[in-house]
């Protein structure tokens, strides 16, 4: 007998020096499986059970085995009734309900106790931040999530989901570390997210090879559908930006094929836009048409993100086709349906938003003017940065309307708007950019930019180099982050600012020698990002400035660069609309 339990201890000792079994997630539950060993096996030696008691024993063994079972099943996930509500709030995400539900993760539920429940959950939830845009609080999420509990495989999932956040944060330094320290060559996931990296770094050609290598290591099956979809629709991009129709249009194609399977709305809206657009540009309508029907068909007009993504992409079609009567009634059109599906301050920003789409697309201000005006106070209670944003778009469209008699009723409303501007706003961003984590450099450059913009046109002198130095520091920080395309534009942002102080500054050779210094890095850097989005914007830009240094030659050069894209002049901003109508006329 006492070598039985030699045995058996033996066991024990040689189960706890196996690193597996010493895992957290595995520890606990193994003690208590022993603990239940040897009482069966005490109260067998004292007496308490014997041989004889078979509807005992069986009934005790049972009980073992069925918690050996359940403990082994709940050590990989979720069981029971948790699965089944994680399951539902996972349903929910997919379905593309997430801007529908604000309080779908409100409160935790009191049965998630094990960690595989509350791991699970914290996962959802920040698929479910990403979802709204909300990055910083899906990495929040992420952090919060007990490392030393996970498995190897977990833990490599958790990293790439921080590092993706971060690369949308902005602090891609810190994203590029974490994937190595899960590093491995075919994992397309890992592969995928170096890409995103040295895209943003202004290294095409070797974000390509990553993507390349990352559509070599997918599974062949549909086991990993999400995995496969992700590596397609990338891959798909960047041979566009490679200027790779044929593999654009192919690898578009196979996204959507994939999203439709999945039926996942987030899936079905990025991929069937994509295609979409990719046919446009290249004047096949017939199959414009065609995809657009079926995108359709997806459309669930009670999900409020379905309506938004429709006329979203409608308003661009639109703007791509030239198609100005059909813009401006399906703007009208849209902001209408969605209106009354929005409440609170989503409804207030929506408003601005609408605001902004109006103004480009010229048309009557006065109905959502009216709104604004109405709960003007309620945009005083948004928090910070949307409060700003807010203000900031009211007063740039009012003073382009403001001088019309029409318009002149809402001067009190550009009073009040302009005092904020004026007072208030340099303080509140100040105090919001102190409140950022180091992590959140895009949000903290933007916000920089904006207090440049503020001591331009709201400061009783204008500083010229104070501002230019405060746009170089920001130009230095997204470089040691990484971000060449926004080095690119702040550059091009620079050139601007260089020629509006010509007009202001005594000593124009200072500004002047600026422009051509900045001029000239943003042309030589522009065609490392080769057909990249940004690219036939900062093409633009680059005909409009050197018309603006009377060389009409590179002017016109990079003005046919960006006619030649094939993208519409109607899809950019109206001040972007503005310089192209000037090299219109001038060249």
């Amino acid at each position: 007998m006492m070598s039985d339990y030699l045995n058996i201890i033996s066991l024990i000792i040689e189960l706890f020096s196996k690193e597996r079994f010493r895992h957290p997630r595995i520890f606990n539950r193994l003690i208590v499986g022993i603990i239940f060993i040897f009482l069966l096996i005490y109260f067998y030696v004292f007496g308490w059970i014997t041989s004889q008691d078979r509807t005992v024993m069986i009934i005790l063994f049972s009980l073992i085995f069925l918690y050996a079972f359940i403990a082994y099943k709940a050590v990989n996930g979720p069981i029971g009734l948790s699965r089944m509500k994680l399951n539902e709030i996972e349903s929910v995400i997919e379905q593309g309900l997430s801007w529908n539900r604000d309080d779908l993760f409100s409160k935790m539920p009191i049965y998630f106790i094990d960690f595989t429940e509350i791991y699970k959950y914290k996962t959802l939830q920040a698929r479910y931040f990403i979802e709204r845009n909300d990055f910083k609080k899906a990495y929040e999420i992420y952090n919060s999530i007990d490392e030393r509990k996970l498995f190897k495989n977990e833990m490599k999932k958790l990293y790439q989901n921080k590092a993706f956040t971060l690369i949308y944060l902005g602090n891609i330094s810190k994203a590029d570390e974490l994937l190595e320290t899960v590093k491995e060559e075919k994992d397309p996931i890992y592969l995928m997210l170096k890409s995103i990296i040295f895209e943003n770094a202004g290294n095409i050609d070797t974000a390509s090879k990553y993507l390349q290598k990352a559509l070599n290591n997918i599974p062949g099956d549909d086991s990993e559908i999400n995995i496969k979809f992700l590596v397609y629709n990338n891959f798909g991009r960047i041979r566009r930006i490679e200027g790779n129709d044929i593999d654009t249009i192919y690898y578009y194609g196979k996204s959507v094929e994939l999203a439709k399977k999945q039926k996942n709305k987030q899936l079905l809206h990025v991929s069937y836009q994509n295609l979409i657009h990719s046919y446009l540009l290249q004047g096949e309508y017939d199959k414009v048409n065609e995809y657009f029907e079926e995108y359709q068909e997806f459309i669930d007009i009670n999900i409020l993100n379905d309506l938004i993504e429709l006329y979203n992409f409608i308003i661009e079609l639109d703007s791509q086709k030239l198609d100005f009567n059909s813009l401006r009634k399906n703007v009208v059109d849209g902001y209408f349906k969605l209106r009354d599906k929005i409440d609170g301050i989503k409804r207030l920003c929506f408003d601005v938003n609408a605001l902004r789409f109006m103004f480009n697309a010229n048309i009557d201000l006065d109905n959502v003017l009216e709104e604004i005006n109405k709960n003007i106070e309620c945009y005083f209670s948004i928090k910070m940065p949307d409060k700003y944003f807010c203000f900031k778009e009211i007063i740039q469209v009012l003073k382009g309307v403001i001088n019309y008699s029409y318009y002149q009723k809402f001067y009190p409303l550009y009073q009040k708007i302009f005092i904020y501007m004026r007072d208030l706003a340099l303080s509140d961003i100040e105090n919001y950019i102190d409140s950022l984590k180091d992590y959140e450099v895009n949000e903290r450059c933007k916000l920089e930019t904006e207090k440049t913009f503020l001591i331009k046109y709201y400061n009783k002198t204008y500083d010229f180099n104070k501002i230019y130095k405060n746009m170089i520091d920001i130009k230095d920080i997204y470089g040691n982050n990484g971000m060449f395309i926004d080095m690119i534009e702040m550059d091009l942002n620079i050139v601007d600012e260089c020629f509006y102080a010509c007009r202001y500054v005594e000593e124009h050779n200072e500004p002047l020698n600026k422009i051509i210094e900045h001029l000239k890095l943003a042309e030589d850097n522009v065609p490392k990002i080769k057909n990249h989005p940004k690219a036939n914007e900062f093409n633009l830009r680059l005909a409009y400035y050197f018309l603006g240094l009377g060389d009409k030659i590179k002017a016109k050069y990079y003005f046919d660069k960006f006619e030649v894209s094939g993208v519409a002049i109607a899809n950019y901003a109206f001040w972007l609309q503005g310089y192209y109508n000037i090299l219109k006329l001038n060249l």
